[in-house]
């Protein structure tokens, strides 16, 4: 059943609890969801070369993301076609002889996915005219981001950017680098994560540190998906105790720039922050019902993260300890929103990102009525 708005005192009703932990709509999800809309993966920049791979796990599905000879980027399911096994199990790394060889039995692709050898065969097998190369999945690079789809007929691509559309390409992600990358194994759901994401109202009892450099974070304003963002204290420039670092300026941004951090959600799973000398970016990846896995990049100008003694740990071990709480909150919630009592929660009027989240969630798992 969908939710539907409350009554006019602005509450909103929740997505019921049972979408929090019950592995029916889990199994919605994976379809209607991460196997169906455009999934952010990576970044570009971690497949350089031709030969250079990268596999991300999409729920269950193990998908290998390669550059090839010409220098585009390909993505096929991690699975050979002779008798489905994995071809790679490494996180990443580079192909030799550019070609994928299965340890099977030893058909081998190229880096486009095409079928080029099978041993002890003469020729090469065919299938009703299928050439029996590897299974591919729809790519798609923006911003130095690299998108998978895994549905048959993906959707169009069209990352909804709202009041930042006009104001994203100040801060030249296309060119930024990874300068530092964690990864965090929360016992919650994915959409918890999410919404506590969108939603500033815990940060006065949740984010001491946080409130400190950010003043309306204070009053549970987020300012997220609007032009000018949440103001930092005056003169501030990244996320470190003091809200102050030695890092230079984006570039590309100018002084209306200074102090501000914007933030944007690109559903199901891209969160960028911005930042004036930075963008740290989320990739949430949902595990099971009831657990989450979140990736977190900082990106940097390449020129400050190849100047000598670039040391990102001021902003890295601040947002460590903010994601830390949120995390910690996450899996307390995990925990008891299974109560029998609570069937389903509310939302005030300045909780309108995660009602808003919810109801795309609720459209794309309805989407047949």
């Amino acid at each position: 059943m969908v939710a539907e708005p409350g009554a006019a005192s602005g509450v909103n009703r929740t997505l019921p609890s049972r979408y929090y932990y019950d592995s029916h709509i889990f199994e919605q999800e994976k379809e209607r969801i991460f196997y169906d809309a455009w999934i952010c993966a990576a970044r570009s920049e971690e497949i350089p070369r031709a030969g250079d791979y990268l596999l991300r796990e999409i729920v269950d599905e193990s998908i290998l993301v390669v550059r090839t000879g010409g220098g585009e980027v390909k993505a096929f399911y991690n699975v050979c076609r002779h008798r489905g096994n994995r071809l790679c199990s490494a996180e990443s790394g580079r192909v030799s002889g550019r070609a994928f060889t299965c340890l099977y039995h030893g058909w081998s692709y190229n880096l486009d996915g095409e079928l080029v050898a099978t041993p002890n065969n003469k020729g090469r097998p065919s299938l009703d005219g299928d050439p029996l190369s590897l299974y591919p999945v729809a790519v798609r690079l923006w911003e130095g981001f690299i998108f998978l789809n895994l549905s048959r007929d993906p959707e169009p691509f069209e990352p909804d950017l709202g009041a930042l559309g006009d104001t994203l390409p100040k801060y030249n992600l296309a060119n930024l680098r990874i300068g530092h990358r964690k990864v965090y194994d929360v016992k919650a759901n994915w959409k918890l994560v999410l919404e506590n994401n969108v939603e500033c109202y815990h940060c006065p009892r949740v984010h001491p540190e946080l409130c400190a450099i950010h003043p309306t974070f204070r009053s549970g304003v987020i300012g997220q998906e609007t032009h000018d963002g949440a103001p930092l204290v005056d003169g501030a420039t990244t996320y470190s105790d003091t809200g102050f670092g030695a890092r230079p300026m984006i570039s590309t941004l100018s002084e209306e720039d200074v102090a501000k951090f914007r933030s944007l959600t690109i559903y199901p799973n891209l969160f960028l922050g911005l930042l004036p000398d930075q963008v740290f970016v989320f990739y949430k990846w949902p595990v099971s019902p009831a657990t989450s896995r979140l990736t977190v990049d900082w990106l940097f100008e390449e020129s400050v993260v190849e100047a000598p003694g670039f040391d990102p740990r001021d902003t890295v071990g601040f947002l460590d300890r903010v994601l830390k709480q949120d995390y910690a909150i996450c899996e307390e919630v995990q925990k008891a929103i299974r109560s029998r009592a609570h069937r389903q929660g509310v939302y005030l009027e300045h909780e309108h990102l995660p009602y808003k989240f919810n109801q795309w969630v609720l459209e794309r798992l309805h989407a047949d009525g």
